[in-house]
């Protein structure tokens, strides 16, 4: 036995699918043909998920490229949760795949791109920047800079009394015991 399925269900964007043997649509699963977006889910329902292309429509000169924003599922309206989102390299039995997070590349490998870690107000948490090779990294809202070596400028140093480094002396305004305590609370040292 088969069925055929004639006529548009559901509305206008939505996209088509049998349900039990009529053509049916439905509010949570969209296509945009003009921006060319496929949405599941919606803004208000809890877990979503859209694709977009990789290039803007019908366009060979300068113009901003699609984007792809994986979002979990949110939950304002009751006390809650709201979705993660899991990214795992895949397991196996003498080694597990990578999760790799790369930068978008440019034809020219000239232009800075940017990954970034933010929080809920899109302030940044890390920043990680690439420009053709050099690589940089800022924390918490900070200018990304190289990996500094012994060539960077020096912290200012204030001595607590003489001319010898004591623990009441300072670098930048911060005693070795504080910054010793800052690297440990983030984990940097042990």
């Amino acid at each position: 036995m088969s069925f055929i399925l004639s006529g548009a269900g559901g509305s206008n964007s939505q996209v088509q699918y049998n349900s039990g043997g009529s053509l049916a649509g439905s509010a949570n699963f969209t296509w945009s043909n003009l921006t060319r977006v496929l949405s599941i889910g919606s803004d208000t329902v809890v877990g979503s998920l859209r694709l977009r292309d990789i290039e803007a429509p019908g366009t060979t000169s300068a113009a901003t490229a699609g984007a792809l924003t994986i979002a979990g599922g949110s939950n304002s309206n009751v006390i809650g949760t709201g979705g993660s989102i899991t990214v795992a390299g895949g397991f196996g039995f003498a080694q597990g795949g990578n999760v790799n997070i790369l930068c978008g590349g440019n034809d020219a490998q000239t232009a800075v791109t940017s990954i970034f870690l933010r929080d809920e107000n899109s302030a940044n948490i890390a920043e990680f920047k690439g420009n053709n090779g050099t690589r940089q990294v800022g924390m918490f809202g900070v200018t990304p800079i190289t990996r500094p070596t012994t060539a960077a400028a020096a912290a200012t140093f204030i001595a607590g009394a003489g001319v010898a480094v004591q623990d009441v002396s300072t670098f930048d305004g911060y005693t070795i015991a504080q910054l010793v305590r800052a690297m440990r609370s983030f984990g940097w040292l042990t």
